[in-house]
């Protein structure tokens, strides 16, 4: 008996040890279980929590490779923004658009500071011991850079040392840009007053000096110290953020005012500024982040969108639908060029491949007697009619009735040679667009002859180069294509007029001329009078002779093949950019001539899925 009590006793400790055992283990595995599916799920928490915390979930980072290529990264996968505003559309709306968002404007401060930290911590990535210098300024730009030097304050395993340099006395800020330098002082923070002696000794700097505001050029003293001294640390190694816009430049026109930093990434706020695409503005923004400050979609209500960048990608819709397996030479457009000069065969003859390259069915070429042969041995696709001098003009009237468009000027020299009274005679007598009968008082645009009456012209046309200075009247259905030099003489300025508001030349142009404007440059600008496009892209490669010459065959041969003129240009001035790029990748962007982009042009046209266009009979045995 004994022996079986104990044995009943063994057993029951055994069974009891066995238990607690599997107890034990089944608690530890369940808190195994809690504890991992806690880790797992912190990012997630953490994720949601930043997404309600954050500075904003809507920051796109615009940026360009080595070749100016749009690149759609960042904090968030929001899509680009597409709209620019000029900085008074932002300025009077952003107070407005933050109400309607429920935001103070310090909290719109605050996040700006942020996203201002987070794109210098993105330049810094992965270094150590980092010493930053803010230059602060008078306004809100400045409280922008206290709230972005108090980030980095309080990330003191990056940051070895935070100075901000203010210009004038810090006490006399005011609004929430006081608020912004008090919490930077509370947290440790410590400010110098630049003055002649002032030097920067930093890995980066952030320029808070100016905002969008800038009209008129920096006067010598703390602000052109600054950016001097910004520069100089630029060219020891230091990297610098802009805050809105690189201090210096005129955000409505991209103009340098006197003088402006260089820097290496933007983080501008609400809204792309306009000036921030064209002029200067393209060799001083660097990186360009865009952070709409949590109140994007109540700016975009309130606010009408009138310009847009453009480049390939929102092209390409044009050149990805595929023909009909009947279609033939006379429905791909037919074009007639005009142009070719004596000793300037090149560029009618890049005109006019380019409008073969881009797809015409059809290309006639009109040009001096002396060029004929020039062209067509390069080049034995097209229709050469060599023009000779027996009279006193030549009647492009058949030509042109032939034609589904045509473009006149590339290679027109400056004499007053023959082929140049044809175009001459072209544009006053052919093409001018009034009703028959209509009485006229315009002259060309050289100022020296009246336009005649003749029949309605309705077919679209471009006229480039020497053609210009006798373009008449205005015309819906015609696209002008001047550089700044040209849309100088047009419009009776100097070119550094010209330069310094290119917007502005642009609508005078257009409210002279009418038709499509594209005027050439950094940032191309093209309008209509109603809708205007900057082209986002930067190719030093195009700036080699030739490069408008073909610009302008692209045109022509789409307006040829049914696009409408403003379409066509847009379309155009983004495909010439794009095959540049693609070039320049492999070759770089020195030595680059027009004709190298020729074929890379017809592999982007065919831009439709590729198909089978083979031919196959099987016969059944």
């Amino acid at each position: 008996v004994c022996v079986c009590v104990c044995g009943c006793i063994c057993v029951c400790v055994c069974v009891c040890c066995i238990l607690v055992c599997l107890m034990d283990l089944c608690g530890h595995s369940v808190l195994l279980l809690i504890s991992c599916a806690v880790f797992l799920s912190s990012p997630i928490l953490f994720n949601n929590f930043s997404e309600q915390n954050t500075s904003s979930s809507s920051t796109f980072l615009v940026t360009k490779d080595a070749h100016d290529n749009i690149i759609m990264n960042a904090f968030s996968t929001t899509p680009i923004p597409r709209c620019v505003y000029s900085c008074a559309q932002v300025m009077s709306n952003e107070k407005r658009a933050a109400e309607l968002a429920g935001f103070s404007m310090w909290q719109l401060m605050s996040i700006a500071g942020e996203a201002v930290f987070k794109a210098v911590c993105r330049l810094v990535h992965g270094e150590e011991n980092v010493s930053l210098t803010v230059l602060a300024g008078k306004g809100n730009n400045g409280g922008d850079g206290y709230v972005a030097a108090t980030h980095a304050l309080q990330s003191s395993a990056l940051f070895k040392s935070v100075v901000v340099a203010q210009i004038g006395d810090p006490s006399n800020l005011k609004g929430d840009a006081a608020t912004a330098r008090d919490n930077y002082v509370n947290a440790g923070g410590k400010i110098e007053i630049i003055d002649d002696t002032f030097q920067i000794k930093a890995d980066v700097v952030i320029d808070a000096l100016f905002g969008t505001g800038l009209d008129r050029d920096i006067r010598q003293g703390p602000f052109t110290i600054a950016i001097e001294q910004a520069q100089r640390a630029k060219e020891k190694g230091a990297h610098i953020v802009s805050v809105d816009i690189p201090s210096g430049i005129n955000g409505n026109t991209g103009k340098v005012m006197g003088t402006a930093v260089c820097a290496d990434a933007t983080v501008t706020f609400i809204g792309l500024k306009q000036g921030l695409f064209t002029g200067d503005a393209p060799s001083h923004i660097g990186k360009l982040f865009c952070e709409d400050l949590n109140v994007g979609k109540e700016f975009s209500a309130i606010v009408p969108c009138n310009i847009e960048i453009v480049n390939f990608e929102t092209q390409k819709h044009f050149f990805s639908q595929q023909r009909p397996l009947t279609s033939f030479k006379s429905r791909n457009g037919k074009v007639v060029v005009v142009g070719g000069d004596e000793g300037f065969s090149g560029a009618i003859r890049m005109t006019a491949e380019a409008c073969l390259r881009a797809g015409s069915g059809l290309v006639k070429v009109i040009t001096d007697r002396s060029s004929v042969a020039s062209v067509l041995s390069g080049r034995p696709e097209l229709m050469v009619k060599g023009v000779h001098h027996e009279k006193e003009v030549y009647d492009l009237t058949g030509d042109i009735e032939w034609s589904t468009a045509f473009a006149l000027g590339p290679g027109i020299g400056s004499s007053e040679s023959f082929l140049e009274r044809t175009v001459q005679s072209a544009l006053q007598n052919i093409v001018f667009d009034i009703e028959k009968g209509e009485e006229d008082d315009s002259v060309s645009a050289e100022g020296d002859q009246k336009c005649k009456k003749k029949k309605h012209n309705r077919r679209n046309y471009v006229v480039d180069a020497g053609a210009l200075k006798y373009i008449c009247g205005t015309a819906d259905n015609r696209v002008i294509t001047p550089h700044p030099g040209e849309a100088a003489g047009l419009l009776n300025k100097s070119v550094k007029e010209v330069e310094s508001d290119r917007f502005a030349a642009a609508k005078e142009l257009h409210e002279k001329f009418g038709g499509v404007i594209l005027l050439k440059g950094a940032g191309t600008i093209i309008t209509d009078g109603e809708r205007t496009r900057i082209v986002f892209g930067y190719n030093p490669a195009l700036g080699v002779g030739g490069s408008g010459d073909t610009l302008t065959g692209l045109i022509v041969s789409l307006l040829g093949q049914g696009l409408s003129p403003f379409d066509a240009a847009v379309a155009s001035a983004c495909l010439s950019v794009e095959a540049a790029n693609v070039y320049s990748r492999e070759h770089g962007e020195v030595g680059v001539l027009p004709s190298d982009l020729l074929p890379i042009i017809t592999r982007l046209v065919n831009s439709s899925p590729k198909r089978d266009l083979s031919t196959h009979i099987r016969t059944e045995q």
